[in-house]
């Protein structure tokens, strides 16, 4: 799948890495995120968050799950 290929490419996974990767085409993908006060801290001396961190994680979880669900993604509350 060329979308595969292009993600693979995009995130630098490798390809042995990226064929594993089909093994989601069996699953429903839920992702529960944490949105308490925590999420406000600063990451490693930056000025991103613990939030701007998971939206950014979320993003590619997001783009990986639409490949491999035919259905395509449904989305609750805001990133």
């Amino acid at each position: 799948d060329d979308r595969l290929r292009e993600l693979t490419l995009k995130y630098e996974i490798q390809e042995e890495l990226g064929e594993h990767l089909r093994i989601l085409e069996d699953y429903e993908i839920i992702i529960l995120c944490d949105d308490s006060g925590s999420m406000k801290t600063t990451v490693d001396g930056t000025d991103r968050t613990r939030w701007d961190e998971l939206c950014q994680i979320v993003k590619i979880v997001l783009e990986i799950g639409v490949i491999f669900d035919s259905t395509g993604v449904g989305s609750y509350g805001k990133l």
